[in-house]
């Protein structure tokens, strides 16, 4: 249960972060710059403001998209939390089944969107990028490291961040 609510919780903040952190920065909540995640790393790449403008675009248009997944997601988790409260295992398990069906496609949907962020970068960003992936790849995605029961978090998408 604590691993199904790991993974939708995490795949919400992918989507609802994912606007703030690749877009171009704004003030956070301390009049400081670019919130609480600060800019991300896009902000490295030194995107120009056409691109930041596009990327923006693109971030909207995702959750857009997705919002009403995100919102069925929403609903399966407190679903299959009332089914274990109420002790019908059986039925709990459905669900998160179905959850994982539905954190798939909004894995294949984040993929298709870093993949449309990456198409509008210079060959020189997208270099820099893949530096950028390899160093977070030494430290852990996320720093979220392994789970619980020793793996790492399934259905969380690896994003550009």
């Amino acid at each position: 249960m604590k691993r199904t609510r790991m993974m939708v919780g995490a795949l919400i903040a992918v989507v609802a972060l994912s606007a703030t952190a690749m877009a171009q920065p704004g003030e956070g909540r301390c009049g400081g710059k670019g919130g609480p995640r600060g800019e991300g790393p896009l902000a490295a790449l030194n995107l120009t403001d056409a691109q930041k403008e596009q990327v923006k675009a693109l971030h909207e248009q995702f959750e857009q998209d997705n919002s009403a997944l995100l919102e069925q997601m929403k609903s399966l988790h407190d679903q299959a939390h009332d089914q274990m409260k109420s002790g019908d295992k059986e039925a709990a398990q459905q669900t998160r089944e179905e959850m994982r069906g539905l954190g798939e496609q909004l894995r294949e949907a984040r993929e298709g969107l870093e993949q449309q962020v990456e198409a509008l970068l210079t060959a020189e960003q997208k270099a820099k990028l893949e530096e950028l992936k390899a160093q977070r790849g030494e430290r852990g995605s996320r720093g979220g490291g392994k789970g619980m029961r020793g793996e790492a978090p399934k259905g969380v998408p690896p994003s550009i961040q």
